[in-house]
């Protein structure tokens, strides 16, 4: 006897592969600060992600509001989202140079991604096995 079968159509939203975000400007890792439990002077990282960003030119209006509270903008970088803590402070490191993250915000580009943006500075960041 034949069963009385439905038929399921899948709909599936198909991913034009010519519009997806591209990271080929280099590598860095994405590490979370933490302070030093004795003074909270010093700010320090452990091991971190890996992740391939784009860099993103930064805005004159963008460095001028940073350098009047004295902090020296140096790189926008631009990195694929994921779910970062809200509470926590983030640095990244490039080359060797840990550099502190001043602004983290999740955008969606024009071709609908969610990306996170990243304004870095130069920080006085250590390594934990430096402390």
């Amino acid at each position: 006897s034949k069963r009385n079968m439905k038929v399921r159509y899948l709909t599936r939203k198909l991913i034009d592969y010519n519009r997806l975000p591209n990271y080929h400007d280099g590598t860095c890792t994405l590490h979370e600060v933490h302070f030093t439990t004795d003074t909270f002077q010093k700010k320090y990282i452990k091991s971190g992600t890996d992740i391939y960003y784009r860099e993103k030119a930064i805005y004159n209006k963008t460095k001028i509001e940073y350098k009047q509270i004295g902090i020296e903008v140096v790189y926008m970088l631009v990195i694929p989202f994921q779910e970062l803590k809200r509470d926590a402070m983030y640095a990244v490191m490039i080359d060797d140079e840990i550099f502190e993250a001043q602004n983290i915000t999740t955008v969606t580009n024009s071709n609908g991604f969610k990306e996170i943006e990243i304004t870095l500075s130069k920080s006085n960041i250590y390594l934990e096995e430096q402390l």
